[in-house]
């Protein structure tokens, strides 16, 4: 049981520190213009872009107070998952089709981090994530 708490409590804090989206095309680029100098998160967000688990808005900011959506934290988990899935899976939402995350979900499905049939009425990208689904997907991949 400690293990899964202090599971729950590093995804926690991945989702307090860190929103994110893929949404970009700049290379890892470690200066946002709403991320100063001063920020108590700079050092953090700047490794963790410089890895490429995060890129931020195609406008050049992080937003390091915004929630995270499904997508997004999706992205996250297939960025930082090391290896290749046994099979690779596509298509697996049809309201992802063309969206900046597809792929990415699609690698996190294919890590097992979450299943289509929990989402039986689209994946809803834009959909903020929950506490109960972070937890849930952390545990399952």
């Amino acid at each position: 049981m400690k293990k899964v708490t202090q599971l729950i409590l590093s995804g926690a804090l991945v989702i307090g520190i860190f929103p994110f989206t893929g949404n970009t095309s700049q290379a890892a680029v470690t200066s946002f213009k709403d991320v100063p100098t001063s920020h108590w998160a700079k050092a953090s967000i700047d490794a963790a872009v410089a890895k490429g688990y995060f890129k931020g808005y195609s406008d050049g900011t992080f937003k390091p107070g915004a929630t995270v959506t499904r997508a997004e934290f999706a992205a996250l988990l297939a960025r930082v998952a090391k290896g290749t899935p046994d099979t690779e899976q596509t298509n697996v939402f049809k309201d992802l089709t063309g969206h900046w995350s597809e792929a990415e979900v699609n690698r996190a499905v294919s890590f097992g981090f979450l299943k289509s049939s929990d989402y039986p009425n689209g994946f809803k990208p834009g959909t903020a994530l929950t506490r109960e689904e972070m937890a849930k997907w952390l545990s399952s991949g």
